[in-house]
């Protein structure tokens, strides 16, 4: 043999070697097969005991995928969105945190987020462009801030001009807030609570509503009056009368105070509430008495009219109601959504319409506040119990059926039921020494309730609260509609006082 010939055998042997490595390999891997699995797991860690700590780094990386499998990102879609919506909102940003990967396939489920945004109350959006997952953040951020307190801003003014005694007539409506003490009524702007109009009323003031350029004031000799408020909102300053209220009207024919007043110009219509235990309806135009309504067995304390106008969506659209509260029990009273006008209304037929509801008091509270929200009529009956904190049932009533459709237990004592949505009721608890909040936010679909905040408190100007109104309540249909700096609450206080409680913002601003 030539020197630097290869062997025959040199060549060959690698080949065999693989050859018999691999019958080897295969005769291994079914004996592996048979065994159970517990035997299995107990020969690779015998095998791996044996190995070096060269082939041991190799080992790790080379099985590691195997054995470090990112469970989420290795599911379908399906599956990832069946799991996460399990999981709560709070969870579910955590595990946005997790990675990077985790951050992309969490944050790109968007029936997910959708669903929770739904459950958390964010309410109806008509943007199918939105981003739910930042929603969702932003419900989170306003709902502990009502749990906290810091969802609410809070200011005192002093109510200039007027007597210096309790407020006892405050309401707000489009930018204006009217309040009054005695015979005194003031108008308030809104954007900077700047005093733009002042004016002496024929008679002592017990109830007050604006609606439009329509103030209706009612009196408590049994007289209502009403007034033509004109402002010049091109201009800003207050000064040259950026407002002006002049008396257009006066209706007379009550025996007793008028404890609640309500009105819709474009329906022509005043109704009237009370002590004499009638509820009357006039011409806002005319002046003219058109009907009374009779059969109350109490003082009504509460009259309250939803047209066919309504451009709030807290009512079914399309029809007239109107309702007559007091201490015992709500009336309900119906007419044509063809009827445009009072000329066009029969109102004989009202009383035909009338459906009531009794309240059943507990004692001589009483638990003021009505409302019509979609189809139901939503009150609140208060219910014996055991303790200082109380109990009662928001309840919805079919207005159709009259039969109760839902009913929220809360252990609270309710004073009054200022507003209720689609999502969210805020009502009023009576005033108790250390108290975490008495102005509390309440989830209608379970009862829970969410937050608030303190308010002060003062003597009731009459059964319904006269001197505390609500701002602008399209936030209780969802959070998306909440406006921050809008007014949630306003109360009128002693020494001639006014407390406002407004939105803060605490939404989470990504540019």
């Amino acid at each position: 043999m030539q020197c630097g010939s290869p062997s025959p055998i040199s060549s060959t042997a690698p080949e065999m070697m693989n050859e018999h490595f691999d019958k080897w390999l295969s005769n291994v891997s079914y004996t592996y097969q048979k065994l159970m699995p517990l035997q299995q797991v107990e020969t690779i860690v015998a095998l791996v005991k044996m190995s070096c700590p060269e082939q041991r780094f190799v080992l790790e990386r080379e099985i590691s995928q195997f054995l470090h499998q990112d469970i989420l990102v290795s599911l379908p879609r399906e599956l990832q969105e069946l799991i996460c919506d399990y999981v709560d909102v709070q969870s579910l940003l955590t595990a946005c945190c997790v990675s990077k990967k985790w951050n992309v396939i969490v944050s790109s489920l968007g029936n997910v987020w959708k669903n929770k945004g739904n459950s958390l109350g964010i309410g109806r959006v008509d943007n199918g462009e939105i981003d739910w997952k930042k929603e969702c953040l932003n419900a989170l951020r306003v709902i502990d801030g009502m749990r906290n307190g810091l969802a609410f801003q809070h200011r005192e003014f002093p109510a200039t001009g007027l007597t210096l005694d309790h407020v006892t007539g405050l309401h707000y409506s489009d930018g204006l807030l009217v309040g009054s003490a005695e015979d005194q009524v003031g108008i308030w702007r809104t954007t900077d609570y700047e005093l733009v109009a002042i004016f002496s009323a024929p008679y002592r003031v017990s109830c007050l509503r604006l609606n439009l350029s329509t103030l209706i004031l009612g009196h408590t000799n049994g007289c209502a009056t009403a007034w033509c408020v004109k402002t010049d909102r091109i201009h800003s300053s207050p000064a040259n009368d950026w407002c002006r209220a002049d008396m257009t009207k006066e209706f007379r024919g009550h025996t007793g105070v008028v404890m609640s007043v309500s009105a819709c110009t474009k329906l022509d219509l005043l109704v009237s509430g009370s002590t004499d235990f009638t509820a009357k309806l006039w011409s806002i135009k005319s002046g003219a008495l058109i009907k009374t309504l009779l059969g109350q067995t109490h003082w009504i304390i509460q009259v309250s009219l939803f047209s066919q106008y309504d451009k709030t969506g807290a009512h079914e659209r399309g029809s007239n109601r109107l309702i007559t509260k007091t201490r015992d029990s709500i009336h309900l009273y119906t007419w044509s959504k063809h009827s445009s006008s009072v000329d066009d209304v029969n109102f004989a037929s009202m009383e035909t319409s009338k459906k009531i509801i009794s309240l059943h008091p507990v004692g001589n509270f009483v638990t003021s506040g009505c409302h019509i929200v979609g189809k139901s009529l939503v009150f609140v009956r208060q219910t014996l119990a055991q303790g200082r904190d109380g109990q009662a049932d928001i309840v919805f009533h079919d207005t159709e059926r009259l039969e109760c459709n839902k009913k929220i237990g809360v252990k609270l004592k309710i004073r009054k039921l200022l507003a209720v949505g689609k999502v969210f009721a805020l009502v009023l608890q009576p005033w108790i020494q250390q108290q975490h909040f008495n102005l509390t936010v309440i989830n209608i679909s379970n009862g829970e309730i969410v937050g608030g905040c303190y308010v002060p408190h003062s003597s009731s100007a009459t059964p319904d609260l006269a001197q505390i109104t609500i701002g602008n309540v399209s936030w209780c249909d969802g959070l998306t509609f909440l406006r921050p700096n809008e007014i949630v609450v306003g109360l009128g206080l002693p020494f001639g006082v006014i407390h406002i409680v407004t939105w803060q913002d605490l939404r989470l601003r990504v540019e």
